[in-house]
């Protein structure tokens, strides 16, 4: 057991000493606010501005003691003192460690004003952190540190041994085929590649819907084997749209042979619900799209992950809690890959408006295929050069790699030709 010592004790606090001890290095804590209570054989950190003669003593910005919901001067504190730790990895005494954890974990600099793009996502390059640090999970590396200075000081303690290191891999399907089963929309699908005079497109369309060609979008079979051979179930995410817009493009949650390809995906994965953009703006809407999702595979849903990541803090998750989510997929960037909490470990959302922890729990992803190919302009090569670099860092930090997909992706016809290598060459090897 490690002993905590601290002037007071908040919410905040015990939510980043459950994360850090309890689920990340599996250990038991004590927090104390009184000398008396101290145990002399334990080891003990002291988390307090007062002058201790113990090695392990960390000064507290005052951000998990707040009284506000957010603070602009917490979060420069904050952002001051990973600086200044970029320069001194080693001199973790001067910093409130717990304080950082919990500015990355809470998304706290995301309750501030920001330029978002016109989904008003929080891109990359609103998020200070990043910025400073784009490819190494923080949260992840004071969490080791900490534990080696606490060995370090208390030679004897042994800490359990854990392996938290796998891939995660999960599959967003925004749109189940290019051609089959559209009706109608195939007409528009024509037109648009005849305008285009993408006659390689045109072709592909009518072999397709002649039965001598496999639809490119219907890589269920691939990602289904390439799975089984490498052990790793995969998580599904399905949009259930049942309106058209520009980014909603799914087939209708009517559709028989889409219902097929649902109840058949939920027999050998999990399946969680992908919200429109009109479910994203009504409740109700969300609410219908869920039910529908769990009336075609007879299951209860409990996962998902919001579509084009489409999401604002605090108001979706509240949604997301009221409609009986309990694990969220979507906490990643668009515009590039890396660690937007500073973790590749799931953690409980903290709520700073009801300043509590929810019993919502958020998956990071690291790596999207959008994001290396449409944002970063990455090629096939130079982006499994970037999931391998990842996989390296993931495995350094004991933390899980979690990796975002889209069937549609694994199209090697299309404008994703040498993607679907990369995809099949890094599941292989995980």
């Amino acid at each position: 057991m490690i002993q905590i010592i601290a002037d007071s004790n908040s919410p905040r606090l015990t939510y980043v000493l459950d994360f850090v001890f309890n689920q990340i290095l599996t250990i038991e804590y004590r927090l104390i606010t009184h000398d008396h209570e101290v145990i002399a054989a334990q080891p003990t950190i002291y988390y307090t501005d007062q002058p201790r003669p113990d090695k392990l003593r960390f000064r507290p910005s005052g951000i998990l003691t707040s009284s506000n919901t957010v603070d602009k001067t917490y979060l420069d504190k904050i952002y001051q003192e990973v600086q200044s730790w970029t320069n001194h990895p080693d001199e973790l005494h001067t910093m409130d460690v717990f304080g950082i954890i919990f500015c990355y974990l809470s998304r706290y600099e995301e309750y501030f004003d920001f330029n978002s793009d016109q989904w008003n996502r929080f891109l990359s390059g609103n998020s200070l952190f990043f910025k400073l640090i784009s490819e190494e999970p923080v949260v992840d590396q004071l969490i080791i540190l900490l534990k080696n200075k606490i060995e370090a000081t208390y030679p004897d303690y042994v800490f359990p041994k854990n392996n938290h290191f796998r891939l995660i891999s999960t599959i967003d399907i925004d749109q189940a085929w290019a051609y089959q089963h559209k009706g109608w929309r195939n007409i528009f699908t024509l037109g648009k590649a005849c305008l285009l005079l993408d006659f390689n497109r045109v072709k592909s369309w009518f072999r397709v819907l002649v039965g001598q060609e496999q639809d490119p979008f219907d890589t269920y079979s691939f990602i289904k084997d390439l799975h089984n051979e490498a052990k790793i179930t995969p998580i599904y995410f399905i949009l259930l749209s049942d309106k058209l817009t520009a980014i909603d493009r799914n087939h209708h949650p009517s559709a028989q042979p889409f219902q097929s390809l649902i109840k058949a995906l939920s027999t050998e994965a999990p399946v969680g619900i992908h919200p429109s953009w009109h479910a994203h703006q009504e409740d109700q809407i969300l609410h219908q799209e869920i039910e529908t999702l769990q009336r075609i595979i007879g299951k209860p849903i409990s996962a998902s992950r919001q579509h084009f990541l489409i999401m604002q803090m605090p108001q979706t998750y509240h949604k997301l809690l009221n409609i009986g989510i309990q694990d969220d997929y979507t906490m990643g960037f668009a515009d590039s890959i890396g660690y937007r909490a500073g973790t590749g470990h799931a953690f409980y959302w903290y709520d700073l408006q009801n300043e509590t922890t929810t019993t919502l729990r958020i998956h990071p992803f690291m790596i999207m295929d959008v994001s290396m190919k449409n944002y970063l302009k990455l090629n096939a090569n130079h982006a499994i050069q970037k999931m391998n670099t990842y996989k390296e860092t993931a495995q350094k930090h004991n933390s899980p790699l979690t990796i975002l997909w889209h069937n549609s992706s694994l199209d090697e016809a299309g404008l994703w030709k040498g993607w679907k290598g990369i995809y099949e060459r890094f599941i292989k090897e995980n």
